[in-house]
């Protein structure tokens, strides 16, 4: 399975409907390189067009399955695996789940996207625990290091700094017009 968050590459902005823009001019390769890339980039001075779709066709699927090799080989060259693996560690009193945290290792690191605990085990120790049993899974997998986006709060901060996390960004306004951090803990060491 292959992850890239190119949300930012859609420039500039789409309007609604199909519009005009620049020409693919002969004599410009496709990016990466003469290996893969379109048919229509390979054609000379092909008028290029935009248009806002509902939702991931099955073209797009097809497209991207065969253009991101191309572009990562450009990058990253020929040895390159975006294989997601995923980690999934749950908490259990009994038999009810009351805590759970879900991420995934690809090409070396670890990204934690969820965890969560009920309140009423929250301050128990649990989501340390979640964090470490990740952490430790993921450095099995392979991972060097762990990534995770969470709300900038002081709560959040003192809790993960607290297993090893250190700050590496500030997300200004990322969700629902509220700040977050991303954090990293590296290396990560089998326990």
């Amino acid at each position: 399975m292959q992850l890239h968050d190119h949300s930012e590459s859609l420039a500039p902005p789409l309007a609604e409907g199909p519009f005009r823009t620049s020409p693919c001019v002969e004599g410009h390769p496709p990016v990466g390189g003469t290996e893969g890339g379109s048919q229509l980039a390979r054609q000379p001075s092909s008028e290029v067009t935009y248009r806002l779709a509902k939702e991931e066709t099955r073209e797009v699927r097809r497209f991207l399955a065969r253009e991101w090799p191309v572009a990562d080989r450009a990058i990253f060259g020929e040895n390159c695996d975006w294989t997601s693996q995923p980690v999934v560690v749950e908490a259990h009193v009994g038999e009810e789940l009351v805590g759970a945290a879900l991420g995934e290792v690809i090409a070396g690191m670890a990204r934690l996207h969820d965890l969560l605990v009920v309140a009423g085990c929250q301050g128990r120790g649990v989501g340390g625990h979640l964090v470490e049993a990740f952490c430790d899974r993921a450095a099995t997998l392979g991972a060097a290091r762990c990534y995770l986006r969470c709300p900038a709060t002081e709560h959040h901060r003192h809790f993960y700094e607290r297993l090893g996390f250190s700050q590496v960004a500030r997300l200004p306004r990322y969700y629902h017009d509220h700040d977050f951090l991303e954090y990293l803990r590296e290396p990560l060491v089998r326990g």
